[in-house]
């Protein structure tokens, strides 16, 4: 909405995560070797009190333009925290609640199985951010038809066979076994 008012509404994809960063909301943001720094599968941060949101260098579009999605829910992500999480951080005049140390971010989106409520509920805004409903079921109906969901059985009718090479790594560099099922899936999605 607050895009909207500003830059008129949006009638199709893409959302322009970048400018609801900058323009929209109070942030900047930028690259760093954050796995580095920080340790571990870490894709993006973020610093209330500075505004400020740092991706991994392994999803910098520029660099890696087969990672934009990846780039773009990440980046989703640490709005999130912005919006949902910044209470528990910052008092109502901006400052600090917890005196803490100001080079370390106050989250860390790491990619870990075990994920805290906090993260989960960053990936559910993202989602919704980057494909809202409204945008989301029109499309879904010119694809399919209907509103109806598709079962797995019916993609293998939709999908042609996969090849499976193309998803031995994923956007993490990880080497993974791909699931046949998941593949289609993947395929339908695109």
């Amino acid at each position: 909405a607050e895009y909207a008012k500003r830059f008129g509404p949006i009638t199709k994809p893409p959302i322009e995560i970048e400018d609801v960063t900058t323009s929209v909301l109070p942030l900047t943001f930028g690259f760093s070797d954050l796995q580095s720094q920080l340790g571990g599968r870490v894709h993006g941060a973020i610093w209330f009190s500075r505004r400020h949101i740092l991706i991994d260098d392994a999803l910098n579009p520029d660099r890696f333009p087969d990672l934009l999605g990846r780039y773009h829910f990440t980046l989703g992500h640490e709005i999130a925290h912005w919006q949902l999480h910044r209470f528990l951080f910052l008092n109502k005049d901006g400052h600090a609640v917890l005196y803490g140390d100001d080079e370390m971010p106050d989250v860390i989106c790491r990619k870990d199985h075990a994920r805290p409520l906090i993260e989960r509920q960053a990936d559910e805004f993202a989602g919704c951010l980057l494909m809202p409903e409204w945008l989301l079921r029109p499309a879904w109906r010119m694809l399919t038809g209907s509103d109806d969901p598709i079962c797995d059985c019916r993609l293998r009718e939709l999908v042609p066979a996969v090849e499976p090479i193309r998803f031995l790594v994923d956007a993490d560099g990880i080497e993974v076994q791909p699931d046949p099922m998941r593949l289609m899936r993947e395929v339908f999605c695109e």
